[in-house]
């Protein structure tokens, strides 16, 4: 099954750079995250950031299968 996801943002520079401050972590927020579906992770990546923030056991098996958004 593919997945299919479409992102398209347009900025102008020099409005970027002028802009308040609460849009532009909104656009960063926006991109980060259309990386982030674009890239990927793994259930071994997934895995290792969940153990390193301090989770294990139950836990960490309950939310794995969540993390992972791998779609190849």
């Amino acid at each position: 099954m593919w997945t299919t996801i479409i992102s398209m943002c347009v900025v102008n520079a020099s409005v970027y750079l002028t802009v308040c401050m609460y849009v532009q972590l909104l656009l960063s927020n926006f991109l980060a995250q259309t990386e982030a579906l674009m890239k990927g992770k793994s259930k071994a990546e997934a895995k290792a950031e969940l153990e390193k923030s301090g989770m294990s056991g139950a836990e960490l098996d309950k939310i794995l299968p969540h993390k992972v958004t791998s779609y190849l």
